[in-house]
């Protein structure tokens, strides 16, 4: 096969990808705005950062200002909520997903300094998994800032 087919076969297939990922976002979001009303206590911490999550995959996805906006806002109550009830692991996601966002966004150091609120929440619970991610994140930030 010539490279202008692979090329093609290529394009195919990261568009295939691309549209059968952005309806498994919206799926997704959708599933979780169906859990929201009734969720109490940390499930509902959860389910806002998994929101806050979602969205901004799909701004990543379609880089549109709107999920972005979504995503923080998101991430924002889910910070708010955990707070009030002393949920750390929710208030250390809460952070993380806000540097996510000012990471797409981009709005670099406002992701560096969430991410980093993150990661010290993080290191004093021993998250280990939790601390790779958001250092692989935080060097992520500092990668594009640089370019």
């Amino acid at each position: 096969m010539n490279q202008g087919g692979l090329i093609l076969k290529f394009l195919f297939f990261f568009s295939f990808f691309s549209v059968f990922r952005l309806h498994s976002a919206d799926s997704k979001t959708d599933s979780l705005h169906k859990l929201l009303p009734n969720a109490k206590d940390t499930t509902k911490v959860n389910v806002l950062n998994n929101l806050a999550g979602a969205y901004n995959l799909a701004a990543m996805s379609h880089l549109q200002g709107d999920e972005l906006s979504k995503g923080i806002e998101y991430a924002n109550q889910a910070l708010e909520l955990a707070r009030q009830q002393g949920y750390t692991k929710g208030i250390a996601k809460a952070y993380e997903n806000i540097g996510s966002a000012y990471s797409i966004k981009p709005d670099y150091d406002k992701a560096i300094e969430n991410l980093n609120k993150a990661l010290r929440i993080y290191e004093d619970m021993d998250a280990k998994v939790e601390i790779s991610s958001v250092l692989n994140n935080i060097g992520s930030v500092y990668l594009d800032k640089e370019n």
